[in-house]
C-alpha cells in the first residue's frame, strides 16, 4: 500500500472517530433529559438535589422547544417547576436552553455552533434575600427576548421580589412593640417586570443587626403602608396581611408562618385581584379570614388553629 493511501486511510479513520465522538457526546447528554408533558408544555429536563453550602437546592436543565420560548411559556414552566418542589426552604436554579448543542455537560463539552461560551437562554431562581441565604419566598427569572441576541436580557418577578435588583425605597415604618422588632419597607425595583410597588415585612429579632425579610406583596399603584394591617395580639403573637399574602408569628418574630394565595390557589387562576378581608387571629392560635376573588366574584373562607401553619378552607 502506498504512503498516500495510508495517509488517506488514517485521515478517514480520524474523521470517523471525530464523528463518533461527537455522536457519543450527544448521547451522553440526551439520556439525562427526560420527557415531560404538563398539558400545556412539552419539553425535556434533567434535575438533581443537593444539600451543601446555602442549604438544600434543586438544580435543573430544560431543553424547551423554541415555540414555547416566550413570557407565557416561561411563566408556565417556572410555575409548574415551583409547584413540583413546593418546599420554599429549598432553593431552585433552573437553566433553560432551546438548542441541545449548547447544554453543558459534567462529563464532556458539546461544541456550540457559535463557538462562544454557552449560557442559559433563561434562568429561574427561588431563594431568599442573598446568594447564600437559602430558600425563600422570592421567585424570579431572566431570559433573552430575542434568541439572536443572547446578551440582551429581561428580568421578571413571579413571586416576592428580585433580591438583586436595585431598590428605590419610598417609605419605611417600624412600630415599637416590646422586644419585637418588625418593620415594613415600601420600594420600587429598577428593571424587573411587572412594574409596581413592593411592600416587604421584615423582622430583626433573630439578629438585631440584620433585617430578615418575611413576605412581600406587589401592588400596581403606590399606596401608603397599611399600618392597620400589622396587628400585635400579644408580646409574642402578631400578624400582617396585604393583598393576598399574610404572615403570622407566635414567638415574638423569630419564626413566621406565611400564606400566599398565588401559591395556595394557583389552580384557580389566583391572584392579582384577590384580597384578604376580615382576618382575626387570637392569642390561642385560632384564626379566620376571607379571601375575595374580585374577578371571579367569589368569597372563600379559611381557618387555622395553629397560628397559620395550616389553613383549612371553610364551607
Amino acid at each position: 500500500m502506498s504512503i498516500g493511501k495510508i495517509a488517506i486511510g488514517v485521515l478517514g479513520l480520524g474523521l470517523a472517530t471525530t464523528v463518533s465522538l461527537l455522536n457519543l457526546q450527544r448521547e451522553v447528554n440526551e439520556p439525562q433529559l427526560q420527557k415531560y408533558d404538563t398539558g400545556f408544555l412539552s419539553f425535556r429536563m434533567s434535575e438533581n438535589y443537593s444539600n451543601r453550602t446555602g442549604g438544600p437546592m434543586w438544580k435543573g436543565t430544560v431543553l424547551l422547544p423554541k415555540e414555547y420560548f416566550n413570557r407565557t411559556g416561561l411563566d408556565g414552566l417556572f410555575h409548574w417547576y415551583s409547584k413540583r418542589h413546593p418546599n420554599s426552604n429549598e432553593r431552585i436554579n433552573l437553566s433553560v436552553y432551546t438548542d441541545l448543542s449548547k447544554i453543558p455537560n459534567a462529563h464532556t463539552v458539546v461544541p456550540s455552533d457559535t463557538g462562544s461560551e454557552s449560557i442559559p437562554e433563561a434562568s429561574f431562581y427561588r431563594q431568599g434575600d442573598g446568594a447564600a441565604s437559602g430558600g425563600g419566598e422570592n421567585e424570579f427569572y431572566n431570559y433573552c427576548p430575542d434568541l439572536r441576541n443572547p446578551n440582551a436580557r429581561k428580568y421578571v418577578v413571579l413571586r416576592g421580589k428580585d433580591p438583586f435588583a436595585k431598590k428605590e425605597i419610598t417609605e419605611t415604618w417600624a412600630p415599637s412593640h416590646g422586644e419585637m422588632r418588625v418593620r415594613i419597607v415600601a420600594y420600587e425595583l429598577n428593571g424587573p417586570e411587572p412594574r409596581g410597588m413592593y411592600y416587604t415585612l421584615q423582622s430583626a429579632v433573630k439578629d438585631p443587626e440584620y433585617w430578615d425579610s418575611v413576605i412581600t406583596c406587589r401592588q400596581d399603584e403606590r399606596v401608603p403602608i397599611p399600618e392597620a394591617q400589622l396587628r400585635f395580639v400579644s408580646d409574642r403573637v402578631a400578624y400582617f396581611f396585604m393583598g393576598y399574602v399574610l404572615a403570622i408569628t407566635a414567638d415574638g418574630g423569630r419564626e413566621w408562618a406565611t400564606w400566599d394565595a398565588s401559591r395556595e390557589l394557583e389552580e384557580q387562576g389566583c391572584c392579582d385581584s384577590a384580597k384578604i378581608e376580615n382576618i382575626q387571629v387570637g392569642a390561642d392560635g385560632k384564626g379566620t379570614f376571607n379571601l375575595r376573588l374580585v374577578f371571579h366574584s367569589t368569597l372563600l373562607g379559611f381557618s387555622t388553629e395553629d397560628y397559620g401553619k395550616h389553613w383549612t378552607k371553610r364551607d
